[in-house]
């Protein structure tokens, strides 16, 4: 996964982690504001714990791109 601050990408498998804290640039904000609107909070354990069992960076980055509107 790309490592970069704020990927709206990486906005899914974060909060299925866990993680409630997200620093980023402040442009990044809304976008990552919107994936997080968009998604209901029972589905982010999903969204990690299926892409945890993917088999590669690539096939992880296709996994989350449904979830990016």
């Amino acid at each position: 996964m790309a490592n970069k601050i704020g990927d709206p990408l990486a906005t899914p498998l974060l909060l299925g982690l866990g993680l409630d804290e997200f620093s980023m640039a402040p442009t990044s904000i809304p976008v990552v504001k919107q994936v997080i609107r968009n998604l209901e909070l029972k589905k982010w354990g999903e969204i990690a714990r299926a892409a945890l069992g993917l088999p590669s960076t690539e096939v992880v980055k296709e996994y989350l791109s449904q979830f990016i509107v």
